[in-house]
C-alpha cells in the first residue's frame, strides 16, 4: 500500500511538471509575438527615416552622452524581459540569455545606422543596450520569485491585461519621438499613464493581492518605474511633467490597491469592469492624436488617396506621428477583443463583427481629421489604421487560445490528481 501511494505521489508530480511544460509552451508563442512588435517599433525608432546609403568613410562614435546611455538601457529592459515570456523554459539563466540577445538586436542597430547618412555607429550603445536586455531578464526574474507558482502564468501572459504593459510601452515612447513642432503633445502621456495605473491595480485586486507576497507598496513602485522606463523618450523634453505624472501613477495605485479597496480573488469578469472605465480614456486620447493641432473644423474637406505627409523625404515627426496612429490602433483592437472576449464566448461570426467595429471606428477617426484644416481625409491611412487595430485583435486571440488551453490542462491535472489521491482500499 505504501508503494502504491509513493506511486500515486509521483504521478501527480509528473503530472503538474507536464502541465506547467504545456502551459509555457503555448504562451510563449504570445509572448514571441509581443517581442516581435517591440523588436520591429525598436528598429523603427532607430532607423528612421530609411535612407539608406553607401557610406564614404567609417565612422564610429565612442563618446559617452549620459542621457543616451540612460535612454538605450531603459529602451532594451522590456526587451529583456519579454525575451523570457517567449522562450519555451525561462529558466535557463534568463539574464545571460537576454545578454546575448540584447547585443544581437543591437548589433543589427548599429550596423543599419553605419548605412543611414549623418548617424555614426557606436560600441557604447551596444554595451548599454545589452545592458538594458540583461536588466529586464533580471527583472524577470525578481518577479517571479515573489510569485506563487500558480501565479506565475501572469508573467506568462496567461492573464490578460497584462499584456496592455507591453502594448502601452512602444505607444509612449513613439509619442516622445513626435517632436518637432507638435512637442506640445505629450500632454497625452498623463491619459496613457491614468489608463496603466487603472489596469495594474485591477490586475492586483482581483488576482494577486490573495495569491502571491506582492504588497501595494510594491505594486505602486513597479508602477512608477515601469512609467519611468516608458517615457525615457520624452523625459528630456518636459522632465518636470515626466517627473510629476511618475509620482501621481505610484500615488493613484497606491490609492486603488488600498485595502479599502480590495477585492475578492475569486471575482470573475473584472476585465471587462476594468475596460469600461479605461476605453473612453483611450478613445479620448485618440481623439487628440488625430486632431492635433486643434483649429476649428473646416466642412469641406479633402479626400486623397495616399499617406499625406510621408511621401518625398517627410520629416522624423511625420512619420513617428503615423507610427503612433498604427501602434495606438494595435491597443484599441486589443481593447475591444478583450471586452467582447469577457462578455461573451467569440466565434468566427463573433471575430468578423469585431474586425468589422475596428474598421468603422477607424473609418470615424479618419472622417474627424478629415475635417482639420490642415490634413485631407486619407484612404490608405484608414485601411492601414483598421489594419493594425485588427493585428491587436489577432494576438488577443492568441492569448485567448493560451489561456483556454491552461484552463483545460489544469482541469485535467485537477481531476488526475483528486482521483490517485481517493484512499486506497486493502
Amino acid at each position: 500500500m505504501a508503494r502504491q501511494l509513493r506511486r500515486s505521489r509521483a504521478s501527480v508530480f509528473s503530472i503538474g511538471k507536464r502541465r506547467r511544460r504545456v502551459e509555457q509552451q503555448k504562451s510563449h508563442k504570445l509572448g514571441f509575438a509581443l517581442l516581435g512588435y517591440m523588436a520591429v517599433v525598436t528598429l523603427i525608432l532607430t532607423w528612421a527615416p530609411f535612407r539608406f546609403a553607401i557610406p564614404n568613410e567609417v565612422n564610429l562614435d565612442f563618446k559617452i552622452h549620459l542621457y543616451d546611455v540612460v535612454s538605450n538601457i531603459f529602451l532594451f529592459v522590456p526587451l529583456g524581459f519579454l525575451l523570457q515570456l517567449s522562450l519555451k523554459d525561462p529558466q535557463r539563466s534568463p539574464a545571460k540569455t537576454a545578454l546575448v540577445a540584447g547585443a544581437l538586436l543591437s548589433t543589427i542597430i548599429e550596423i543599419g545606422q553605419f548605412f543611414l547618412e549623418g548617424r555614426y555607429s557606436s560600441p557604447i550603445d551596444i554595451m548599454t543596450n545589452s545592458t538594458g536586455a540583461w536588466l529586464g531578464g533580471l527583472v524577470y526574474t525578481r518577479i517571479r520569485l515573489q510569485m506563487t507558482e500558480r501565479r506565475v502564468g501572469i508573467l506568462a501572459l496567461n492573464l490578460p491585461l497584462t499584456s496592455l504593459f507591453y502594448l502601452l510601452t512602444p505607444l509612449f515612447w513613439l509619442t516622445g519621438f513626435t517632436g518637432g513642432d507638435e512637442s506640445a503633445r505629450i500632454i497625452t502621456i498623463p491619459i496613457l499613464a491614468l489608463i496603466g495605473s487603472i489596469i495594474l491595480a485591477a490586475v492586483y485586486n482581483y488576482r494577486l493581492r490573495h495569491s502571491t507576497t506582492i504588497t501595494p507598496i510594491m505594486v505602486a513602485r513597479a508602477a512608477v518605474i515601469w512609467f519611468y522606463i516608458a517615457t525615457v523618450t520624452v523625459f528630456m523634453e518636459a522632465p518636470f511633467l515626466i517627473i510629476l505624472t511618475g509620482i501621481f501613477v505610484g500615488i493613484l495605485v497606491l490609492a486603488q490597491t488600498d485595502n479599502r479597496f480590495a477585492r475578492r480573488a475569486e471575482e470573475r469578469r473584472f476585465e471587462a469592469l476594468t475596460l469600461r472605465r479605461v476605453l473612453p480614456l483611450f478613445t479620448l486620447y485618440m481623439f487628440l492624436q488625430v486632431f492635433w493641432p486643434f483649429q476649428a473644423p473646416d466642412p469641406i474637406w479633402d479626400m486623397t488617396w495616399d499617406l499625406d505627409g510621408l511621401s518625398d523625404n517627410p520629416p522624423l515627426s511625420e512619420i513617428f506621428r503615423f507610427l503612433e496612429y498604427l501602434a495606438a490602433f494595435t491597443l484599441f483592437g486589443y481593447m475591444i477583443s478583450e471586452f467582447a472576449g469577457r462578455l461573451v464566448d467569440i466565434s468566427m461570426k463573433g471575430m468578423l463583427w469585431i474586425f468589422a467595429f475596428v474598421f468603422s471606428f477607424a473609418a470615424e477617426l479618419e472622417f474627424i481629421r478629415g475635417l482639420h484644416p490642415d490634413y485631407p481625409l486619407s484612404v490608405v491611412h484608414f485601411i492601414m489604421g483598421g489594419a493594425a487595430g485588427t493585428f491587436g485583435a489577432i494576438i488577443y486571440f492568441l492569448q485567448l487560445k493560451a489561456i483556454r488551453v491552461v484552463l483545460v490542462s489544469r482541469r485535467k491535472a485537477a481531476a488526475k490528481s483528486h482521483i490517485v489521491n481517493q484512499p486506497v482500499r486493502s
